[in-house]
């Protein structure tokens, strides 16, 4: 692809990817249950594949199931690629990539970034963030919609337990490095920045922290969704097994949330019985805290989690409300 190319505004580039939008919007507006467009959003797998072994990542069970029979590779070839992005590249709004393997492990990840540059296309990346940096980083953050950041611990002892095979130290600073990079080319409104939390009896009484974490990284939102239980041994990491011990961690995430002004999606409380409720010990984040700060790694800047938080242009929903 040339430089000119890559200069061109998408629209000039791509005329087909106007029509499309115009199609499906007007046919949105009117309320037709048959639309004459493409999808504006592509989804797609290009890539299996992943550089660290969530013990509880279902995707990552089957990739296991697979090397066993001698089957290791996981991504799409290039000519299969090439024709699926040729087909659907023109026409789309937003493209993901993948959300079953790590994006950024895709042999064919910069020809893909040459399709999104010459359509005007957008991206929308599930990624684990270790390999968030650099020359790709820079050529990447323009292209990008949306960045989803699997974040699964507050400390390096429960991230890297839970991201087998992460290095936390490694991800915080690539992920300083695209929140600077993102307030330095001026997309923190267009680049939306999103944490995704797996919650389990192994990180629950962190996620107050996480919420500390996504201030000093100046996340836009911290999602969560109950650990997906598929074999006996992940049962007891279940929170259906620890309802009140979660019903105070997510609390105090809510209440921490506010605190800071960083926008959460949590799970609602479990209905407990007055036994069940009196059964736990109450949780004390002061004590976590102080915990926290011994441990080893990384930790979050105390002015930045004190520092007002920059309003968003165009967001939903507070932090202390339900999602739908």
């Amino acid at each position: 692809m040339t430089d000119d190319n890559r200069n061109q505004s998408p629209t000039a580039v791509n005329p087909l990817r106007a029509i499309n939008e115009a199609k499906a919007l007007l046919a949105e507006r009117e309320g037709r249950s048959r639309v004459d467009a493409l999808p504006m959003k592509f989804i797609f797998e290009f890539t299996g594949d992943c550089n660290i072994h969530c013990f509880f990542c279902d995707c990552e069970f089957g990739r296991n199931e697979f090397r066993k029979k001698g089957i290791t590779k996981f991504s799409l070839d290039e000519q299969t690629f090439r024709t699926m992005a040729e087909a659907a590249f023109p026409h789309a709004t937003i493209v993901n990539p993948t959300v079953v393997g790590e994006p950024l492990t895709f042999p064919y990840f910069d020809i893909l970034l040459d399709y999104a540059e010459q359509y005007g296309v957008k991206l929308e990346l599930v990624t684990n963030g270790m390999l968030l940096k650099g020359p790709r980083l820079k050529r990447l953050m323009p292209l990008l919609d949306k960045l989803s950041m699997s974040f699964d611990g507050g400390t390096k002892k429960t991230f890297e337990h839970c991201r087998t095979g992460a290095n936390f130290d490694t991800v915080i600073a690539n992920l300083e490095e695209f929140r600077d990079l993102r307030a330095a080319m001026g997309l923190e409104n267009q680049v939306r920045f999103i944490f995704g939390t797996t919650l389990m009896r192994d990180n629950i009484e962190e996620l107050p922290l996480i919420i500390d974490w996504a201030k000093h990284l100046d996340v836009d939102e911290v999602t969560t969704a109950h650990l997906y239980v598929f074999t006996k041994e992940l049962r007891t990491n279940s929170l259906f097994e620890h309802k009140a011990l979660a019903n105070q961690c997510i609390v105090a995430a809510q209440a921490r949330g506010l605190e800071l002004g960083v926008p959460t999606r949590l799970p609602q409380p479990f209905q407990l019985s007055a036994d069940e409720a009196a059964a736990t010990p109450p949780y004390e984040f002061a004590h976590f805290q102080q915990e926290w700060a011994k441990a080893p790694g990384p930790r979050p800047d105390a002015a930045r989690l004190a520092a007002p938080r920059r309003s968003r242009h165009g967001e939903g929903r507070l932090a202390h409300e339900a999602p739908p």
